[in-house]
């Protein structure tokens, strides 16, 4: 789409190459740069795609590679399945956005990657439900 590109990039999003490895990485060390130089705080989602309807998907190591470069905790935000939304209508229903209390990176190096990728998602995978159950009573009193 003509101009998305550009619009995208103005307004500070930075794409990842997940089809070319070394490019990935090398966008993940700029962040990194980026977020120590100028304080920065940067969004990730670490699903990668949209899981459609499946659940949280499993995580890419990417946010997780970038806190511990970084030194910076974790916060991860979940927000209620949306699946049950007709997304075009003036009333859609409830959703639910929760941040989760921060992860701290300490103890963790490059080589635990992975397990703090899992802390992280098992700990959205429990609130998710939770606001999954909450939506749904919200759904069911209308």
């Amino acid at each position: 789409m003509p101009l998305f590109g550009q619009l995208y990039y103005l307004t500070g999003n930075i794409l990842i190459d997940r089809a070319n490895r070394s490019k990935a990485k090398g966008t993940i060390d700029q962040v990194v740069d980026s977020m120590k130089k100028s304080n920065l705080s940067v969004w990730m989602f670490p699903e990668g795609t949209r899981s459609r309807g499946r659940g949280l998907l499993p995580f890419k190591t990417g946010a997780f590679h970038a806190a511990i470069g970084a030194e910076v905790p974790i916060i991860p935000i979940v927000c209620s399945s949306t699946g049950h939304l007709k997304l075009n209508k003036w009333d859609n229903g409830h959703i639910i956005v929760e941040m989760l209390p921060p992860v701290s990176i300490e103890g963790y190096g490059k080589e635990d990657v992975r397990k703090l990728a899992n802390v992280c998602r098992e700990q959205m995978v429990e609130k998710l439900a939770e606001l999954d159950a909450e939506v749904a009573e919200l759904n069911a009193k209308k």
